[in-house]
């Protein structure tokens, strides 16, 4: 059995290479004009360019983006460059530890990796993998980070959820970084309320009855409803303003407001007097 992967040296100084190379945006022309600086050659190949790195790291294969690479572009045209490290032969076993060689010398000369995960075997991005699976180890310039910032804060690390206890409208910012200092950003205001509406009724007096208007404010999330009832009335929502006919017995109208967090006041209680009462 012949195992012809490369040593661990040749290895690590292949990543630091690589790890220096700045393809830009992934299209042709930068990757093109990084191949010149570097001093390769370029080809075309049966699956895509090969870039001729000479001695002691051979060629690169550059994998273009396919049909099935689309949802995961924007602008790229590639999607990586790959640079065979010699064969294993065997099977799983041999295959598996040669990666952990691997692995091994690559954090011996740049650390820890930054991702550590594996593809799906039956649909890798990246080409074809064998059927154990098909793992990676990802080193990048610098850590993508995410900041947050609230209501116009300082920014700061994103580590997890973030408790806001303070009543009132705040504006949430959140901003992310990656390794090329690229940033994106997004926003949105959220309502922290605790406290209930105040509702009020105003009445104005028709003579032989009343007119019940009913108002209600909450300086947060804004009033969602108010609701009343009244003797020979059911809990309702209040629409517009009522009238009620005055009886010879007084009359007991309640009403409560709900505001948009769900936050309900206690009812409240508006006694209309009967008649011969003052009004």
């Amino acid at each position: 059995m012949t195992n012809t992967l490369w040593p661990a040296d040749r290895v690590a100084e292949l990543a630091v290479l690589l790890r220096g190379f700045r393809p830009g945006k992934w299209t042709e022309a930068d990757l093109s004009q990084g191949a010149v600086a570097q001093g390769w050659e370029w080809s075309a190949g049966e699956l895509g360019p090969i870039l001729h790195a000479g001695r002691p790291f051979g060629e690169g294969q550059l994998l273009p983006v396919d049909d099935h690479m689309d949802i995961h572009v924007t602008t790229e045209e590639y999607t990586g460059l790959h640079f065979p490290l010699g064969r294993v032969e065997g099977g799983v076993r041999e295959q598996v530890e040669a990666f952990r060689e691997t692995g091994r010398a690559l954090r011996e000369r740049l650390g820890e990796p930054n991702v550590i995960g594996s593809d799906d075997p039956d649909d890798p991005l990246h080409g074809s993998a064998p059927g154990w699976g098909a793992p990676f180890l990802r080193w990048r310039g610098r850590a993508n980070s995410l900041e947050l910032r609230v209501s116009g804060g300082d920014w700061a690390p994103y580590t997890g959820p973030v408790r806001i206890a303070e009543e009132g409208v705040h504006r949430i910012e959140a901003r992310a970084t990656d390794r090329h200092g690229l940033t994106g950003a997004t926003s949105r205001e959220i309502s922290v309320d605790t406290a209930p509406p105040v509702s009020r009724a105003t009445v104005k007096d028709l003579g032989a009855s009343v007119e019940i208007t009913l108002h209600a404010e909450d300086g947060v999330s804004g009033v969602e409803r108010v609701q009343w009832e009244g003797p020979g009335t059911f809990w309702g929502t209040f629409q517009e303003a009522f009238v009620r006919a005055i009886g010879p017995e007084p009359q007991v109208i309640e009403f409560a407001a709900t505001d948009r967090a769900g936050n309900e006041e206690p009812r409240r209680r508006l006694v209309i007097p009967g008649e011969g009462a003052s009004r």
